[in-house]
């Protein structure tokens, strides 16, 4: 395939995202438009989320979902297509539990046991996503995942860590603090001396940063993971970090890969149903899958 993306999150339980309304034909029909893109790898975002979840649970009983099984829906697709799954975890909300982070690892023990017993089974189920995010170390993110890390090591040591982090660039409108390429570089690494050896992909998030910028701070990022033989990837935004979240311009994400590339293993994007599927509820995104396509063909 020529197509240079070739991973996408898979974002149901929306948070600032207009939910789209799928049901099973829909999604069937969007993986198949992943695929025919050149997409072999689906990133779930997470499987509980405030009040939602993906799947029927015997210990989240008062979540809520729009789905049967959502889960079992996207592996059983992935199985017939050959393609990769990284599942997300547990996540409480954004700021985890309000800081509470001995209730998300817990509350994650049983998310964890109740995936594998129902999932494992799949061939596609290669991995897990950490979905608690940070730009810096904040949120007791260093025992949050060194935690979390615990427990899928010692649950499933066969299965693969992915996580995707956010840059703090000064030409974003961010709080503070920010943090410049070589800052980012020792602020992570400080963190990936605690638990770098244990992730086996990293993805940082390309909208956090300028397009002027990007190519410093991918620079920094490549050492870093380098120097805890992390598989590098990168997080292809193909959004606008505007009101709204409209698809993003051809050029720039022309501008944004050809940087990418230059030093990392394999793109994935935020996120392809959205914002780069051919039957996106946004009209500029079926735009720009035509001339994705086209561009990249």
């Amino acid at each position: 395939m020529p197509y240079p993306i070739t991973a996408t999150f898979i974002d149901e339980i929306t948070y600032d995202i207009t939910p789209q309304n799928w049901g099973e034909k829909e999604w069937i029909k969007d993986i198949e438009n992943m695929q025919n893109a050149g997409i072999d790898t689906l990133v779930i975002m997470r499987g509980v989320f405030y009040d939602k979840i993906l799947y029927p649970s015997k210990h989240f009983k008062d979540k809520k979902s729009d789905y049967k099984d959502f889960i079992e829906l996207i592996l059983n697709e992935a199985d017939k297509r050959n393609m990769d799954v990284y599942i997300g975890l547990y996540i409480s909300n954004l700021t985890w539990n309000d800081g509470d982070y001995v209730t998300e690892l817990k509350e994650n023990e049983f998310y964890v046991s109740e995936i594998l017993e129902k999932y494992n089974h799949h061939k596609s189920f290669i991995g897990w996503y950490l979905p608690h995010e940070v730009g810096h170390n904040n949120y007791n993110f260093v025992p949050v995942t060194t935690g979390l890390i615990e427990i899928l090591k010692r649950k499933s040591p066969e299965k693969k860590i992915f996580i995707s982090p956010f840059y703090r660039d000064k030409d974003i409108d961010y709080p503070e603090p920010t943090l410049s390429p070589e800052e980012t570089y020792k602020e992570w690494d400080e963190m990936f001396k605690v638990f770098g050896k244990d992730i086996d992909c990293c993805a940082f998030q390309d909208g956090t940063c300028s397009l002027q910028n990007l190519d410093k701070y991918m620079y920094q990022t490549k050492l870093l993971c380098d120097k805890y033989n992390i598989e590098m990837w990168s997080n292809i935004e193909t959004f606008k970090r505007l009101d709204g979240f409209p698809p993003q311009d051809l050029e720039t994400l022309k501008a944004k890969i050809e940087i990418a590339k230059k030093y990392c293993k394999k793109l994935i994007t935020f996120e392809f149903s959205h914002f780069l599927s051919p039957q996106s509820m946004y009209e500029k995104a079926r735009q720009l899958n035509a001339q994705y396509l086209e561009y990249y063909k």
